[in-house]
């Protein structure tokens, strides 16, 4: 705003600088130009006019007229008038004026024209301002000229009969037309006019920053509301928290005192206290194993297990023990070793001793029975016992122990085979890609012969992802050696919902099944004779499902020509600039 005022102080220095008579004001304070010089009409030369522009109107949009009239007679002196811009008079804006000897009369109520025309009408010299019809004073050089009939008795005001010089008189016209305003006049107007908006303008950024201001102080008092709405409804929460939480250790104490006894009955009336309150969620993993426990003391094991796999959920690491002990004797459960294993070591690895001992213990005992190839052991015992070994990175024993679980059943779970495979596949543990291939090969085959799941081959759900992430892995190992069924693996992988079939990240990319085929034909890879056609076709099945490195590929293929297909530069920069437009890596 300071910026501002400066600027139009500096127009209106500029402007008084200039002319002077562009700053005359009126007795109110309105900006006008000089009055015109007096003049009258050609007939009644003792009635004097004069006019001169006065302020701008914004509702007329221009400027008004203020005029002056004046007595030079030295009588009482009676007349019509009218101003206009039309040539000749309407008649409809007359006006009847009385003035005294070298009476003034001013008035601002006149239109906005560049020309005005002063007409007079019925002037007459009678004391009391009324005058007769046809007694009108004819012409004269500015001395009144009275005719002897106003002195008469007659009245005719309602005669239509005038003389020659009375219809003379009666209408006499001038045209005025105001001074053109100078340069430097046009200048200052200009200078104002400009200054005026400047004004207009800081105002309005003046309201606009006010109005930011008082939504964002609307913004900050709401959110101090909002703030002390949430602080007071969690001083609720935390009273009724307190006063539920006094009363859940008040019934928490007496549960105990129950317990305490180590009865049955003891138990029972413990359970029968707590249990509501662990069925509507409101103890923690600790409190859920007692009542597993409690449970487990009065021999219901069912129950026992129920409340000890909630707080395994829950997080409380005995109950982890726990359930292995069950497991381990059969209790609530079908005795299963392997099992009992699996949550010894989880509790083993939350550090607790118990777990870890009776972990070290039960696997000795399997281990042992898997050297005597004891018939009692079960694929889920050794499918366990390689998993535990597999967490403490033993890769070893993880594939020995799985393979003795796959001769015990070959011919429908493909966990174990999918398992070694992965084992094999990759780097950072015993990696070889021919032992990766064949298990990768005999997963597969158990999977599309598993009765539960292959028709869920095709329906892109959980079974689905698996079969197409091992049908990729297999198809990657045997491309350089077996083109052709490489190409059919990939096929395997299609899907017509998916973009680019079965994707895989790969650095910030999604590479398609059809990509990977076109590769295999680009480059003549596994026995495939080289066929830069094929390798058009399968890249735009990708490039049709937005695939950044088919589209790149293409561009390639047409950059340079090859075997069977043409340099094209045109179709080559248009690959280049769609897989750019897919993924910026692509762009050069």
């Amino acid at each position: 705003m300071k910026i501002l005022s400066r600027i139009i102080i500096a127009f209106f220095a500029i402007s008084s600088a200039q002319d002077l008579n562009a700053q005359l004001k009126d007795e109110v304070g309105h900006t006008v130009t000089q009055w015109s010089n007096w003049s009258t009409t050609e007939c009644h030369r003792g009635i004097a006019w004069r006019l001169r522009q006065n302020y701008y109107s914004g509702d007329n949009n221009g400027y008004t007229w203020e005029y002056e009239v004046k007595n030079n007679y030295g009588r009482q002196v009676a007349f019509s008038y009218e101003f206009s811009e039309s040539e000749t008079s309407t008649g409809n804006n007359r006006m009847r004026k009385t003035l005294s000897p070298n009476q003034v009369y001013r008035n601002t109520a006149l239109p906005n024209s560049s020309r005005m025309n002063y007409f007079v009408f019925s002037v007459c010299f009678s004391n009391d301002g009324r005058c007769k019809d046809e007694c009108y004073s004819p012409c004269d050089n500015g001395t009144p000229n009275i005719p002897d009939c106003a002195t008469s008795n007659t009245t005719t005001s309602n005669s239509q009969t005038t003389t020659t010089s009375s219809n003379n008189q009666s209408r006499q016209t001038t045209t005025y037309a105001p001074p053109q305003p100078t340069k430097s006049q046009k200048q200052a107007e200009a200078l104002n006019q400009v200054s005026n908006s400047l004004m207009d303008l800081a105002r309005a950024l003046d309201a606009a920053k006010e109005e930011k201001r008082i939504k964002r102080e609307e913004e900050r008092l709401a959110q101090i509301k909002l703030q002390n709405e949430r602080e007071q409804l969690q001083r609720v929460k935390e009273q009724e928290a307190a006063i539920a939480s006094e009363e859940l250790n008040g019934e928490w104490k007496r549960a105990k005192e129950y317990s305490n006894s180590e009865s049955p009955d003891g138990y029972r009336s413990a359970i029968q206290i707590m249990l509501p309150y662990a069925i509507n969620k409101r103890l923690n993993g600790m409190a859920v194993n007692t009542i597993g426990f409690w449970y487990w003391k009065i021999e219901d094991y069912t129950n026992a297990m129920k409340w000890y796999t909630q707080a395994y959920i829950d997080g409380n690491t005995t109950a982890k023990y726990n359930i292995g002990i069950l497991y381990l004797n059969g209790m609530g459960v079908s005795k299963n070793k392997g099992l009992a294993l699996s949550y010894f070591q989880k509790a083993c690895l939350d550090k607790y001793e118990n777990g870890c001992t009776k972990f070290k213990n039960t696997r000795e005992e399997l281990e042992l029975d898997a050297i005597k190839n004891n018939n009692n052991l079960t694929y889920n015992d050794l499918y366990n016992l390689a998993e535990s070994y597999y967490i403490e990175n033993n890769f070893s024993q993880t594939l020995k122990f799985f393979t003795q679980g796959y001769i015990i059943d070959t011919t429908s779970n493909w966990n174990i085979p999918l398992k070694i495979a992965d084992i094999y596949f990759n780097k950072e543990q015993l990696y070889n890609e021919d032992s990766a291939a064949r298990w990768y090969h005999a997963a597969i085959s158990l999977m599309e012969n598993d009765i539960n799941q292959k028709s869920n081959i095709g329906k892109l759900n959980t079974f689905d992802n698996t079969y197409r992430r091992v049908l990729f892995r297999y198809a990657d190992i045997i491309r350089n050696t077996n083109g052709k069924l490489a190409i059919d693996t990939y096929l395997k992988a299609v899907r017509d919902k998916l973009v680019g079939a079965y994707y895989r990240f790969d650095g910030g990319l999604y590479i398609g099944a059809y990509t990977e085929i076109g590769t295999i034909y680009e480059l003549g890879q596994g026995g495939i004779e080289k066929d830069w056609k094929q390798a058009q076709i399968y890249y735009e099945k990708d490039a049709e499902r937005l695939g950044g490195l088919a589209m790149n590929h293409l561009g390639q293929l047409f950059e340079t020509g090859g075997p069977n297909l043409e340099k094209d530069n045109r179709a080559s920069k248009k690959w280049y600039k769609m897989a750019c437009k897919t993924d910026k890596k692509y762009c050069k």
